[in-house]
């Protein structure tokens, strides 16, 4: 999940399509000896990108770098019109969200957690949105944001 292997090993990309590909017999040719590969590789890949999204926001709320709910977010948005990057619920009320993306069209726009999953993330009851603060890397380049490259994989 860090993008960083100690010793020899098998790297597979975090994302989707690659994981559940990958098969015994891939990695037992790769590694020319027999090797284990749990069935629910993919479940657990996908619980660990999770637990590293929220662990990423949750780091961002403790720093003070996010506000969240509607009415915290759109204020902000009003006043400084600066976010690196909202995040919704994929639950969340779709009305509300147009209202957001109408302030700030050009802010990527996180959609991959559910409300209770966000919610766990925030340390909260369930809120459907939040943001974080402005980056000091490319806020379009999802390679250069965390929240967003986990996300997506």
């Amino acid at each position: 999940m860090d993008e960083r292997l100690p010793g020899r090993g098998l790297w597979v990309g975090a994302e989707r399509a690659t994981v559940q590909a990958a098969n015994h017999k891939v990695f037992a040719r790769a590694a020319r000896r027999s090797v284990f590969v749990p069935d629910d590789l993919g479940a657990r890949v996908e619980k660990l990108l999770l637990q590293r999204c929220q662990n990423l926001i949750g780091l961002s709320v403790r720093a003070g770098q996010a506000t969240f709910g509607f009415e915290r977010v759109r204020e902000w948005l009003l006043t400084t019109c600066q976010a690196g990057l909202l995040v919704e619920a994929r639950d969340g009320a779709p009305g509300e969200s147009r209202k957001l993306r109408a302030l700030a069209p050009s802010i990527p726009l996180l959609r991959s957690l559910s409300a209770s999953e966000l919610a766990a993330a925030l340390g909260r009851e369930s809120r459907a949105r939040s943001h974080r603060g402005r980056p000091t890397h490319d806020p379009l380049d999802p390679r250069g944001n965390p929240v967003v490259r986990d996300a997506c994989r």
